[in-house]
């Protein structure tokens, strides 16, 4: 599967500007929380190296990072729920 070509500019813009990223999330301040909504495709953050550039420029500097891939975590959420209220004593 091919990545989508304007996803990849913007994450190497970004790469390139990281001077801009960080002055950005200096300005929030040191109790901010920042979530970043990578797209879905998950093969833009294991096989692409703009973003693995970018997380390991915020882990040299104060900030704290933490990663979570929500893969299908819709789907399993139905799915549970789907599964406890037909199993569920009369």
């Amino acid at each position: 599967m091919a990545l989508d070509p304007t996803v990849n500019y913007c994450m190497e813009y970004l790469e390139v500007n990281f001077d801009w990223l960080e002055g950005r999330l200096r300005e929030l301040g040191d109790d901010a929380y920042v979530l970043f909504d990578l797209p879905g495709q998950v093969e833009l953050s294991t096989n692409h190296e703009s973003v693995k550039q970018i997380v390991e420029k915020l882990t040299r500097n104060p900030f704290r990072v933490c990663l979570n891939i929500l893969f299908l975590s819709l789907f399993r959420v139905v799915f549970m729920l789907e599964f406890f209220n037909n199993n569920r004593a009369p």
